[in-house]
């Protein structure tokens, strides 16, 4: 009899962590699925333009809303940019919390061929307006009691923007999305006018640079 005890306290001493393992990890996926399919990127911005021969280097920040009640933590994400056809490069940006009902921006810096650049402009100004797609993934984090489950999940955005008539410092370019977001500008006034100034001093100095010479 006191074998029989023994041996079921044993049993439960032994099932019951494993239990309580496996309801905390179901319920922390549960949560954590919801949150990232729940996830809004609500905006990609320049923020700054260098010109480093032969390539142009960009400061962009991504804005990211958890609409939810569970905070999380994007532990890593990656982001091909293309312009029509042409890939502008990739963003690579460190994990942070992404707390609940809370909007988080995300750094990111991207160098891009100045040919692909040129090229991708080129196509904008010709046709009037220009499709915008960000593909990558990222890898989300959540904790339920003592438990922490990681998720990766895609990225897949698509945005069209159209070219106002007149090129001034107060050209912003359109959000068209599936959601209705507002309209924004996609170039801040400071990084369009050092973007401005930086190209015509390129031009001055195309001639003399080897790095620009086509």
């Amino acid at each position: 009899m006191k074998t029989a005890v023994l041996a079921l306290i044993v049993l439960l001493v032994l099932v019951f962590p494993i239990a309580l393992y496996g309801y905390g990890y179901m319920k922390t996926s549960e949560v954590l699925n919801k949150v990232v399919e729940s996830i809004e990127v609500s905006g990609f911005k320049v923020m700054d333009v260098s010109i480093i021969p032969p390539s142009i280097e960009l400061k962009v920040t991504l804005t990211v809303r958890n609409p939810t009640d569970t905070s999380i933590v994007l532990q890593s994400v990656y982001l091909e940019v293309f312009l029509e056809e042409f890939k502008l490069g990739e963003i690579t940006v460190a994990g942070k919390p992404l707390p609940s009902g809370a909007v988080t921006t995300l750094d990111g810096l991207m160098r891009i061929e100045a040919g692909t650049v040129l090229a991708a402009v080129r196509s904008y100004i010709e046709r009037g307006n220009v499709t915008l797609r960000i593909r990558g993934s990222m890898v989300a984090s959540a904790t339920y009691l003592f438990i922490t489950v990681s998720r990766e999940a895609s990225v897949d955005l698509e945005k069209t923007y159209t070219m106002r008539k007149t090129l001034t410092e107060e050209m912003a370019l359109s959000w068209k999305h599936p959601k209705d977001f507002s309209p924004y500008k996609f170039i801040s006034d400071d990084a369009l006018r050092c973007l401005t100034i930086r190209s015509v001093l390129t031009v001055c100095l195309k001639v003399k640079s080897p790095y620009l010479r086509s």
